[in-house]
């Protein structure tokens, strides 16, 4: 019994040492708890064969099908090149016979020439004060307490679901607002956080071009164009159509009331107005005509405004 006891001992006094030893390491050098990251991604840029996302594609505006609308577009480009020339109204035919040599109308040149080639409007870059709405992409970058790589659509509603916080309501937000707004929204689950949004693939809108130009008719265009844009898509107006007066209705309302002649002679684009679902771009006929030739800068045939004289 004695003996077993002194053995006991003998090894409780070898082991002790270690046992300290240990447990002074683990108090001076404790583990750190890691806290994992929360990942929200769809792999949005998963590169073909790989298992890792990789960077994102510098893109400033997609078109939802933008291949199709190109290919649409050139279509239309040759259709206009194609277009038989109009035939002179009566008022050039009374110059020609006056003066012995025809007179072009004023502004109607800027519509002959049909480029073959041209940037289409899914390369431009998102102006600041472009309008969110159903259709359009949202890709949502977030670093630091969590991991955001994901790409969202808004749906008819104008929300957009993020995992782990929900639908998120952007629908009539203009783009400089985007990221502030996504973060404040963010920032009610998560903390510690960097956020960064740009817009992926934008909508498409359906617009009508009607009364006196080439083409008059439906056309789906990009939602970054303007009535200048739809206006040369269409052709331009006729010879019988007025360059002064061109409107732009939305709900029953006139918009805007462009007059090219701003345009041509001053490069003034300031009623220029960005479409919206639905606009009609109407060219009323013509107005009053004049014709200037002899000793002047642009012998032409204008077109009168309704206070406008030739002084």
């Amino acid at each position: 019994m004695g003996t077993a006891l002194l053995r006991f001992c003998t090894l409780l006094i070898i082991l002790l040492p270690s046992v300290v030893a240990a447990q002074t390491e683990r108090t001076a050098f404790p583990q750190q708890e890691r806290t994992p990251n929360v990942q929200i991604t769809n792999m949005p840029f998963e590169q073909a064969g790989q298992g890792q996302a990789s960077r994102a594609p510098e893109i400033s505006t997609i078109d939802p099908s933008s291949a199709e609308n190109r290919v649409e577009e050139q279509k239309a480009a040759a259709d206009l090149a194609q277009l038989p020339p109009e035939p002179d109204i009566e008022f050039q035919d009374f110059v020609a016979s006056s003066l012995g040599y025809k007179l072009a109308i004023f502004g109607h040149d800027l519509f002959r020439g049909v480029p073959s080639t041209f940037a289409p409007l899914d390369r431009v870059p998102v102006t600041p004060d472009y309008l969110i709405g159903p259709g359009d992409e949202l890709l949502i970058r977030a670093w630091g307490q969590i991991d955001v790589n994901y790409r969202a659509v808004v749906d008819r509603t104008g929300s957009i679901y993020l995992p782990k916080v929900g639908a998120i309501s952007v629908a009539g937000l203009r783009y400089d607002q985007i990221t502030d707004y996504m973060k404040s929204a963010i920032g009610k689950v998560f903390k510690n956080f960097d956020l960064n949004v740009t817009m992926g693939r934008l909508r498409s809108i359906q617009v009508f071009v009607v009364g006196q130009v080439r083409r008059p008719g439906s056309y789906t265009v990009s939602s970054l164009s303007t009535l200048v844009n739809a206006l040369f898509a269409s052709g331009g107006p006729s010879k019988r159509g007025s360059t002064r007066h061109i409107q732009l209705k939305r709900q029953g309302k006139i918009v805007s009331d462009f007059d090219l002649y701003d345009l041509i002679a001053n490069g003034d684009k300031s009623k220029d107005a960005q479409l919206l679902p639905g606009d009609v771009i109407y060219v009323p006929p013509v107005g009053r005509l004049v014709a200037l030739a002899g000793s002047v800068n642009i012998p032409a045939i204008f077109e009168l405004k309704d206070h406008d004289t030739l002084g």
